[in-house]
């Protein structure tokens, strides 16, 4: 899908999916899936080369069930997926999968999830942070809608 789009196009049309068609949807848990998904991309840029694009599909993606009120599986059948996103998304498998686990670790304020992690040496801090401006940002956009 990123390869076809590029990276600006998928980020333009999950804003866009996210905020415009998904009226029924509180907006809390529209802006969790971004910041997820910024949080994702930020801490793979760190850990993987070349990762960050994906990774902001894995965690975009992970919340998909609860946006489109039907199981994880059956919301990502329709949509052309590597098998490592999908992967990730369904099972937590893979360095994709441990960023995933990582970004939701931060977002319950897991710490002892955090020091366990498989991938060490990554400042989370940061990339909470600028996952949170990120969503702040994109929240203050749909506001003055």
């Amino acid at each position: 899908m990123l390869v076809y789009l590029g990276q600006p196009k998928v980020r333009e049309i999950a804003n866009l999916l996210l905020l415009v068609r998904c009226d029924d949807k509180p907006l809390p848990l529209l802006m969790l899936a971004m910041q997820r998904a910024s949080a994702c991309q930020r801490l793979a840029g760190q850990a993987l080369e070349g990762g960050g694009q994906r990774a902001f599909l894995v965690g975009l993606f992970s919340a998909l069930d609860a946006i489109l009120d039907m199981p994880l599986e059956t919301a990502l059948a329709a949509l052309p997926l590597s098998e490592d996103v999908r992967e990730a998304i369904l099972h937590r498998r893979g360095e994709l999968g441990s960023i995933l686990d990582l970004a939701i670790a931060l977002e319950r304020g897991d710490w002892d999830a955090l020091e366990k992690a498989p991938i060490q040496g990554l400042d989370c801090g940061k990339a909470s942070l600028e996952s949170i401006t990120f969503t702040a940002q994109i929240e203050q956009q749909v506001e003055r809608r």
